[in-house]
């Protein structure tokens, strides 16, 4: 029996979708702060996927460390606070079989994501996520690794599971995501969101499958 692949997820958007929530906290924090509020196209290209240190050095530079420190908890706790009180913060259709048959089987997993570290405690809490994830099996944004679409995000987590990134399956939303993956030369690819089709990802190297979320994980090709 050949061995299980290496199972790596994004977290925001693809198991849950929250991308509304930050689109509407940063539509709010940007005039806040003396800002132009991003279109909806700008905020797909270059919010979605991106690391809140790239996202503030592009559009509020001249900027220090600092400042960026305080208005990252600035935002993000706003984010959370909108977060818990919104119905649709819940995982996503499938996930928690999906999650459940993969453990079952044995396939090591993992999360990458560009979230900073008390979003990704406030998700371990709301979401019980060590039902299948070990907290040393979590990338995220720590203010220092580059941002997707940099590889590096995935070239981590897969070494992190012992892998290398040709035997793994990536699990992403974003376009910077799937780019991301595409450069560490990850095995397979799948994009998720609501409406998606792979045709949504050409412009970045494309995908493997494209679906409206995990209800279907069982049509998904893990060799």
């Amino acid at each position: 029996m050949s061995e299980k692949k290496g199972m790596i997820f994004d977290f925001n958007g693809t198991l849950v979708l929250d991308s509304h929530i930050h689109k509407a906290v940063w539509k709010d924090f940007f005039p806040l702060h003396g800002k132009t509020p991003l279109t909806d196209e700008e905020m797909e290209k270059n919010l979605l996927g991106c690391g809140n240190t790239e996202i503030l050095t592009r559009f509020f530079s001249p900027i220090t460390p600092e400042e960026i420190e305080r208005l990252t908890y600035e935002k993000e706790a706003e984010y959370r606070r909108r977060a818990v009180l919104d119905p649709t913060f819940v995982l996503v259709p499938g996930v928690e079989e999906f999650l459940d048959y993969l453990k079952a089987e044995g396939y090591p997993m993992m999360i990458a994501t560009g979230s900073e570290i008390n979003n990704v405690k406030c998700y371990f809490e709301y979401f019980n996520l060590e039902r299948w994830f070990d907290w040393d099996h979590i990338i995220y944004d720590d203010g220092i690794m580059p941002c997707k679409p940099d590889p590096d995000i995935y070239l981590r987590s897969a070494a992190l599971l012992g892998k290398k990134p040709e035997d793994c399956l990536v699990f992403e939303d974003s376009l910077s995501g799937v780019l991301a993956a595409k450069r560490a030369n990850i095995g397979r690819v799948y994009g998720f969101g609501p409406g998606y089709t792979p045709a949504r990802y050409e412009s970045v190297g494309g995908v493997d499958g494209a679906f409206d979320d995990f209800a279907n994980w069982k049509n998904f090709d893990l060799t």
